[in-house]
């Protein structure tokens, strides 16, 4: 596979100029770690709806199951 001099040049005298900037990183760039992409409200509405439809459901499974006992208890 052959390239063109012109590609070649080009690609050579970008890695190059890149090794000239190693190390030497901006401070913007570099990640601070306390920057959460999801705000503690948005955090805690989440957690309120995921454990508010979990304890409906368990709540919904346990009048189910009492409401069939009573129509087997009653029914024989």
């Amino acid at each position: 596979m052959t390239t063109s001099r012109r590609l070649a040049d080009r690609k050579v005298e970008k890695f190059e100029k890149n090794i000239t900037k190693r190390g030497a990183v901006p401070e913007t760039t570099a990640k601070k770690g306390k920057d959460y992409p999801v705000g503690p409200i948005l955090l805690g509405f989440f957690v309120f709806v995921v454990i508010g439809s979990c304890m409906s459901l368990i709540i919904q499974f346990y009048v189910w199951q009492i409401k069939s006992d009573m129509i087997q208890f009653n029914g024989s």
